[in-house]
């Protein structure tokens, strides 16, 4: 199948009597990384089974490691199913040139423009630590709330309501959006801060794509 370009390949589908696991691989001239999908499974009688609200667990796929983007879910619907059909509504996004990114830490900015799904993002010195503030698209039809990592530092999510950010720190961006703090402990300024994106962008389908998948 082909979505917004990017030509994906369902790879594997294992269904147990307790879960289900399907496997999807991206082609390797695509020019971003499958990170999740938004879909519901359908049986023979039109039910359907929906990723978020009933549980699923994806893992996105992973530049050079060759590994797939995994659907599981804990269910007995799958196994009881006569026919299942895989209907696919949207996908999220890691662009492979600019998923990753440098930030300054003596001016905060990110040394490359943000991606379409983030609103703001900035370091900020926080006594001995390097806080990377970001806020983006907080969709409940994917499984992210995190959207992006650095390596080796923690990350909290706020939404709002429970914001913890630094004091005097106000961020004027939609109520809707996902808050991510990431705090790199004991920063030291000869250290770059090097920044993965867990998604640039999200694909959101008019026409659901449809495949049976058993």
């Amino acid at each position: 199948l082909t979505i917004d370009g990017q030509r994906i390949y369902v790879e594997n589908v294992e269904v147990y009597p307790s879960h289900i696991r399907i496997l999807l691989r991206g082609d390797e001239n695509n020019t971003a990384l499958l990170q999740d999908l938004s879909f519901c499974l359908r049986d023979e009688n039109g039910q359907e089974n929906a990723p978020i609200r009933n549980g699923f667990v994806t893992s996105g796929e992973i530049e050079g490691d060759h590994a797939p983007l995994i659907l599981h879910q804990e269910s007995t619907f799958f196994w009881e199913s006569e026919h299942l059909t895989l209907c696919i509504t949207g996908a999220q996004w890691r662009d492979k040139e600019t998923g990753t990114t440098t930030f300054d830490p003596y001016t905060g900015q990110s040394e490359k423009p943000l991606p379409p799904v983030i609103y703001y993002a900035e370091a900020l010195p926080y006594g001995n630590a390097m806080n990377v503030v970001i806020a983006g698209i907080n969709n409940s039809d994917f499984a992210f709330v995190s959207l992006a990592s650095v390596s080796g530092a923690s990350l909290t999510y706020y939404d709002l309501e429970t914001n913890e950010l630094p004091p005097d720190f106000h961020l004027d961006v939609p109520e809707e959006c996902a808050i991510n703090q990431i705090i790199i402990e004991n920063y030291s300024y000869d250290d770059p801060i090097e920044l993965t994106w867990n998604y640039t962008h999200e694909t959101v389908l008019d026409v659901p794509i449809e495949i049976p998948i058993k």
